[in-house]
């Protein structure tokens, strides 16, 4: 899934991963603010994650 898929599916509750990723590492949204697997706040989670490859795919749901 894109980016926006990816903000859209944290809106609606759910982790999400990117192939980046390790396989334990996901993001998440809680009142408006992404958080780490770590629950650590990432205000500028998308300052340096700007490049086509974070943008447009490899976004899934986390499962685990």
């Amino acid at each position: 899934m894109s980016k926006q898929e990816a903000i859209q599916a944290m809106q609606d509750g759910h982790k999400v991963t990117h192939r980046f990723f390790s396989s334990d590492e996901f993001i998440y949204m809680k009142n408006g603010i992404i958080y780490d697997e770590s629950n650590y706040e990432m205000n500028k989670f998308w300052i340096y994650r700007f490049s086509e490859d974070w943008i447009s795919k490899g976004w899934t749901i986390y499962n685990k």
